[in-house]
């Protein structure tokens, strides 16, 4: 057949290429594992972040619970510190030598001066000293009525007492009950004064003189730092006190220790606060001394160290899942380009097919036309010859092909 004759069945012998077939189905295909890739994705963060929210949440459960735990024996060391401190002194200002000097010195003017009372007061001075010892105190005094310490040991009190102390005194003789003050700097340590009443031999609930003593602060926090009670990197145990500048921050020694705090630190729950020292934030909660309700324990954990464990389950999770992603989508994409490689192939054999059913058609149409004797043309819009078959060249002695490309 003259070449100018397969121009007429080209149309028919050109199927679309393999990528132009399916280009139509790549891009849904891309378009669908994106969409699936995304939505994998998404949903794993929102539950990662979910579960990474309900660990938190649980670990600060535990940790106000173990921090509860850990203030309440803290709390309980320091009031069985402070009742011990408190018996101790009560039981001396029972003592009946105690008692029957005060009275002497009441009802008997020029009994001060006596060699019993000088008696007396070597043997009261042996009594206190073995209260100072064995209730491990600063100080101890006796005071009568308006005189001023007539028997002290330990240390030196002087006179008139400083007022907070003064107004305490007057309130023992007034209430007959015993006062406790908050921590006052003492030398070179901190101490809690104790006053306590002395009463008659008669029964007469008449108030001869106040027992004072001075317990070191210093004492508890040994107590409740001991190998005992060590908490865990971050975790700290304070003592707070509320006095009427407000609440102070008490620590180990000295008077730079008395420092002020917010109110807020006192008779909060497990909280999120800022730390004693303003350094930082801390999870803190604080519990009241039975025995000195002006006094309390606060226990505190370091933000920073209590979130660690928290910062490592969210990495680890995150990460855990960020690769989970990763091995999805390659299994998505190896399963979509598995899935598209059969399409490819069964689309690119039916255009085998049917190109090869095209191919016949074209040679059924050939033989026709080369051994048809009648003459056979086609022209364009424009007259132009296109297309003239084999008997029309031998009729008119005349190049099909020619024809076609000059016309």
């Amino acid at each position: 057949m003259p070449q100018n004759a397969s121009r007429m069945y080209t149309i028919f012998n050109n199927p679309l290429k393999e990528g132009e077939a399916t280009f139509l189905s790549r891009r849904r295909m891309v378009a669908l594992v994106t969409g699936l890739i995304l939505a994998l994705a998404t949903l794993t963060l929102a539950w990662t972040y979910g579960q990474v929210n309900a660990n938190k949440t649980t670990y600060l459960e535990s940790l106000a619970n173990r921090m509860t735990l850990q203030a309440t024996a803290r709390t309980e060391v320091v009031n069985a510190w402070a009742t011990e401190r408190l018996n101790a002194g009560n039981a001396f200002a029972q003592d009946g030598r105690l008692q029957s000097y005060l009275w002497a010195l009441d009802t008997d003017p020029g009994f001060a001066q006596s060699n019993a009372a000088a008696q007396h007061r070597k043997d009261l001075e042996g009594l206190l000293s073995d209260l100072v010892n064995t209730a491990g105190l600063a100080g101890a005094a006796v005071i009568h009525g308006t005189q001023g310490p007539v028997v002290q040991v330990g240390t030196k009190f002087g006179w008139p007492l400083p007022d907070e102390m003064a107004v305490a005194v007057q309130q023992v003789y007034a209430s007959k009950a015993t006062q406790t003050m908050p921590s006052i700097p003492w030398g070179e340590q901190l101490v809690i004064p104790v006053f306590k009443p002395v009463q008659t031999l008669s029964g007469v609930s008449e108030v001869q003189g106040v027992l004072m003593y001075l317990v070191p602060v210093q004492d508890v926090f040994r107590r409740i730092s001991s190998p005992a009670f060590l908490g865990q990197v971050g975790e700290s145990t304070e003592l707070v006190q509320a006095t009427a500048q407000g609440y102070q921050w008490l620590n180990h020694v000295g008077q730079e220790d008395l420092k002020p705090v917010p109110d807020e630190t006192v008779d909060r729950l497990f909280d999120l606060h800022p730390t004693l020292t303003g350094n930082g934030y801390a999870y803190s909660l604080a519990q009241p001394v039975p025995a000195l309700p002006w006094l309390h324990v606060v226990q505190g954990y370091s933000h920073d160290a209590a979130l660690v464990p928290v910062r490592t389950y969210a990495f680890n999770m995150y990460v855990m899942m960020g690769l989970a992603v990763i091995a999805a989508t390659l299994l998505v994409i190896a399963i979509v380009a598995r899935y598209s490689s059969i399409h490819n192939r069964a689309l690119a054999a039916q255009y085998q097919a049917f190109a090869q059913h095209i191919n016949n058609q074209h040679q059924l149409l050939n033989g026709i036309n080369n051994t048809l004797l009648d003459q056979l043309t086609l022209r364009n819009a424009d007259g132009k010859y296109v297309y003239v078959n084999p008997a029309f060249e031998l009729f008119w002695g005349v190049d099909g092909n020619d024809m076609v490309e000059h016309a």
